[in-house]
C-alpha cells in the first residue's frame, strides 16, 4: 500500500514536472510572433482579407491564460484600409476551463478604427468585387464535393454556450468612419469609449458608452453630436430577448447648419427586443430638448415591414423662450403673449413607408386644432388635415417698425408711394417661387371657425390644397365675411418656365359698404353685392400676370347706394340752371339709391371691357359701357342717366318734359383720381333743354296776342298754300 502510494506521488509529481516544463518551455522558448506569417497566411486563404499583425504578440499561462497584441491592420486586397488596431488584451483563468467555464479578466481593446470608404466610381472597401468573390468562391475546397452539406428538414442544432463570466469590457480610442467620395462626404463616429461592468449570462450589465458624431461635406462639420448614453443590459441565454432598462441618452448638438448654443437634448426609456418574435417596445419615453418636454411609447413589430404604434405628448412650453434660447429670436410681435403655451400629442401608427399621426391635436395658445397627418416615406408626400375653433392671426404679427420717421418724411414716403401705381406701372419682381412649388408634394385640408386677419372676422374659413410636380391646385376656398360669402378654385401650374394661373370665383351678397369702410376707409358705396368670375393669367410678377388676364365676370348689386357723388344734387343745380324750375339743391339728398345693377365684363390682356352695366335708381335708369385699362391703369366710361319718373319723387321735382330724356356722365382718368374730378355730368343736355323749352315758350305768348296759332295766321295773310307759292316766286325773282 505504501508502495502504491508512493507511486501515485511520484506520478503526479512528474505531472506537474513536466507541467512546468511545459508551461516553462512555452512562455519562455516558444515565440508566439513565429507564427505571424502562417496566421496572417490563413487570413488570406480562408477569409480572402489581407491581415497584418505589425507589433509583437505576447501571452502569459498562469494563473491566467492571456495574451496581448501590437498594431492589427485589415483590408481586402488592393483595396484601401478597412480596419485597424492598435492593441487587444485578454486573459481567461485555466483551472475554470476544465468544468467547462469560462472566466476572464479585463477584455481591453484600444484603438479600434475601421474605416468605410466608397470611392468616386462606386466601389467599396468592406466587400470584394463580385467577380473576385465567385472565383474565389469557385476555389474554395469547401466548396467541392462531398464538402457541401445541405440541411435537412427542420432540424436546428441549438448552440451551446460555455458558462461565461468576464470582469469587464473596455473599448477606448474607438473610431469608425464612412467616406463617400463621389458625394465628397464623410460621417464619423469618434471617441468612442465602452466600459460594462460584469459580463455573465442570466446578470444584469452596466453599460456606459460616449461617442462623438460629426458630419462633413468636404472640410466643413455640418454637424457634431457629443453623445452620452447609459443602461443596464439584460441577454437571454439564447440571445433572443434583450432588455435595456434605465437607458438614457444626453446629446450636445452643434454645427454649421444648425443653431448655435442648442439645448442638450436627453431621452430615458425602457427598452425592450424581441428578436425571436420581431417585436420592439420602447416604454415610458421621456424626452426633454430645453423647455420642450415630451413623453410617449411606442411598439415596434415585424422587422421587414417595421409596423409602427405608439403616442407622443408634448407638454404646453414657450416657444418663445426656446426659440430665444436657441439664438434664434422672432421678431417683435403684435401680442407679447402669444407663442408662450404650445402643445401637441398624437397616436402615431404605420410602417417604413406609411406614418399616420392620428388623432393629432395641436394647441396654439387659445387655439386647438384637431385632425390627422401623414407622411410617404418614399414619395415624400404630406397629408394634413385639420378642424380648428377661431383663430386672430394678428395677434401673430410682426410689429411695424418702419413707420419711426419724422411726420413730413412719412407724408413724403406716402405721397411718393401713391405716384408709384400710374408712374411706374405695376411691379415686376418675381413673386411666385417656382422652384419652391415644384417641390411640394402635400395634401392640405383647414377647416376653423373663425379667423381675424388686418381686423377683418372671417366665419368658416376653410381650404383645401393639393400640390404634386409643380401643379398646386385649390380645390376649396370658402369663408364668410361682410353678411355674405365667398368660394372659389383654381390652380397654379409652375411646371414650366413661365407659371399658368386659373382661378373661379363666387362672392354672394357681400355688404359693399362694409368692405369698403374697412378696406378703403370711405362710403361711397353700399348694398349686396355679388359677383362671378372665371380668369387666367401668368406669369411670376404683378407685371406679366396683370398683362396677361383674360376671362370673363358678372356683377350684380341689390338694395344699393351712391354716396359722395351727388348725383341728384348735380342734376338739379343743372336743371334749375338752364330750366329755372324753382328747384331748391339742399334739399336733395346728398346720396343715389340704387334698386339694381347688373352686368357682365370681358378681359383681354388686362383690359375689362363692359358694355350692358345697367342699374335702376330713384325714378331713373342708368346704362353704363366703356372699359377699365389695368396695364395703364386707366378708366374710360360713360354712364347714361334717363329720367323714368318724377324725379327723386317730390324733392325734386321736374317738368314731365324731362322724361325719357338720358342725361349722360363721363368718367375718365387714372386710378389715383379723385372720383369729383373722374366723373362730371355733360352740360350740353340742358343747354339743348333750354333752347327746346325757349322755343315753345316764345311761340306760345305769340298765339296768344294773335288769337290762334301762328302757322294759321302765317296762312291766312299769304293766302294759303298757292299764296304761299306766289310769295316763294316774287322773292326769288
Amino acid at each position: 500500500m505504501k508502495s502504491l502510494v508512493k507511486i501515485t506521488a511520484a506520478v503526479l509529481g512528474l505531472l506537474v514536472l513536466l507541467i512546468a516544463v511545459g508551461i516553462f518551455y512555452i512562455t519562455s522558448v516558444m515565440d508566439p510572433n513565429d507564427y505571424k506569417p502562417r496566421i496572417e497566411q490563413l487570413a488570406l486563404e480562408q477569409a480572402g482579407v489581407v491581415l497584418n499583425i505589425e507589433g509583437d504578440i505576447s501571452w502569459s499561462l498562469y494563473p491566467w491564460l492571456g495574451m496581448e497584441t501590437g498594431s492589427i491592420r485589415i483590408a481586402y486586397p488592393e483595396k484601401p484600409e478597412l480596419a485597424r488596431l492598435e492593441s487587444a488584451q485578454v486573459s481567461l483563468q485555466l483551472i475554470p476551463l476544465f468544468s467547462g467555464r469560462v472566466e476572464m479578466s479585463d477584455v481591453i481593446l484600444d484603438g479600434l478604427a475601421v474605416s468605410l470608404t466608397k470611392d468616386a466610381d462606386g466601389n467599396v472597401n468592406w466587400a470584394v468585387d463580385k467577380t473576385d468573390s465567385a472565383e474565389s468562391i469557385k476555389d474554395s475546397p469547401s466548396t467541392s464535393g462531398s464538402d457541401i452539406q445541405t440541411p435537412s428538414g427542420n432540424s436546428q442544432q441549438d448552440v451551446s454556450l460555455p458558462d461565461l463570466d468576464i470582469a469587464s469590457i473596455n473599448i477606448r480610442n474607438a473610431r469608425i468612419e464612412y467616406t463617400d467620395l463621389s458625394e465628397n462626404s464623410r460621417i464619423e463616429l469618434s471617441d468612442i469609449e465602452l466600459t460594462t461592468g460584469r459580463v455573465a449570462l442570466g446578470k444584469t450589465l452596466p453599460i456606459d458608452l460616449d461617442f462623438n458624431l460629426r458630419q462633413f461635406v468636404g472640410a466643413e462639420t455640418i454637424l457634431e453630436a457629443r453623445n452620452q448614453l447609459t443602461a443596464k443590459l439584460d441577454l437571454s441565454s439564447d440571445f433572443q430577448q434583450i432588455s435595456l432598462a434605465d437607458l438614457q441618452i444626453k446629446s450636445s448638438i452643434s454645427g454649421s447648419q444648425v443653431p448655435a448654443n442648442l439645448p442638450e437634448v436627453s431621452a430615458t426609456t425602457q427598452l425592450k427586443v424581441d428578436l425571436s418574435n420581431e417585436q420592439i417596445n420602447a416604454d415610458a419615453v421621456q424626452i426633454s430638448f430645453g423647455p420642450l418636454k415630451a413623453a410617449g411609447a411606442m411598439q415596434v413589430n415585424d422587422f421587414t415591414e417595421f409596423n409602427m404604434n405608439g403616442a407622443v405628448n408634448v407638454a404646453a412650453f414657450n416657444l418663445k423662450a426656446l426659440m430665444s434660447q436657441l439664438e434664434q429670436p422672432l421678431p417683435r410681435l403684435q401680442d407679447d403673449s402669444v407663442l408662450t403655451s404650445v402643445a401637441f400629442n398624437t397616436e402615431i401608427k404605420g410602417n417604413l413607408e406609411n406614418i399616420l399621426l392620428s388623432p393629432l391635436s395641436v394647441t396654439l395658445d387659445d387655439t386647438q386644432l384637431n385632425g390627422n397627418a401623414g407622411f410617404n416615406t418614399s414619395s415624400g408626400h404630406i397629408t394634413l388635415a385639420l378642424k380648428g375653433n377661431r383663430i386672430n392671426a394678428d395677434r401673430y404679427m410682426p410689429v411695424d417698425t418702419s413707420g419711426s420717421n419724422t411726420g413730413s418724411n412719412s407724408s413724403s414716403t406716402s405721397s411718393s408711394g401713391s405716384n408709384t401705381a400710374t408712374t411706374s406701372g405695376w411691379s415686376r419682381d418675381e413673386v411666385i417661387p417656382l422652384e419652391t412649388l415644384r417641390d411640394l408634394n402635400l395634401s392640405i385640408t383647414l377647416d376653423m371657425e373663425g379667423i381675424t386677419i388686418s381686423e377683418r372676422n372671417l366665419g368658416q374659413p376653410g381650404i383645401t390644397l393639393v400640390a404634386k410636380d409643380g401643379l398646386l391646385n385649390i380645390e376649396r376656398l370658402t369663408t364668410q365675411i361682410y353678411s355674405g360669402s365667398v368660394s372659389a378654385s383654381g390652380n397654379l401650374d409652375a411646371r414650366s418656365d413661365t407659371a399658368k394661373t386659373q382661378l373661379k370665383a363666387q362672392l354672394n351678397t357681400i355688404q359693399i359698404g362694409q368692405l369698403l369702410e374697412e378696406m378703403a376707409d370711405t362710403d361711397v358705396f353700399s348694398g349686396q353685392f355679388s359677383a362671378n368670375a372665371d380668369i387666367s393669367t401668368s406669369g411670376q410678377s404683378i407685371h406679366s400676370m396683370i398683362n396677361t388676364l383674360n376671362g370673363q365676370a358678372s356683377i350684380q348689386m341689390k338694395e344699393g347706394v351712391l354716396q359722395g357723388i351727388n348725383m341728384a344734387q348735380t342734376l338739379c343745380q343743372g336743371i334749375q340752371t338752364v330750366t329755372a324750375l324753382g328747384i331748391n339743391p339742399q334739399q336733395v339728398d346728398r346720396s343715389t339709391p340704387f334698386a339694381d345693377l347688373s352686368g357682365t365684363f370681358r378681359i383681354r390682356n388686362g383690359v375689362v371691357e363692359n358694355n350692358d352695366l345697367t342699374a335702376m335708381l330713384d325714378a331713373m335708369r342708368v346704362r353704363a359701357q366703356g372699359q377699365v385699362n389695368l396695364p395703364t391703369q386707366s378708366i374710360d366710361y360713360r354712364l347714361g342717366f334717363t329720367i323714368t319718373d318724377n324725379l327723386f319723387q317730390q324733392t325734386c321735382s321736374v317738368n314731365n318734359r324731362l322724361e325719357g330724356l338720358e342725361l349722360p356722365i363721363n368718367c375718365k382718368g387714372q386710378f389715383d383720381t379723385p372720383p369729383a374730378q373722374m366723373c362730371r355730368p355733360d352740360t350740353s343736355v340742358f343747354t339743348q333743354l333750354l333752347r327746346r323749352e325757349v322755343q315753345r315758350e316764345v311761340q306760345r305768348q305769340v298765339e296768344e296776342r294773335i288769337g290762334g296759332s301762328v302757322e294759321e295766321q302765317i296762312r291766312e295773310r299769304i293766302g294759303g298754300e298757292d299764296g304761299a307759292r306766289s310769295l316763294i316766286r316774287g322773292l326769288v325773282r
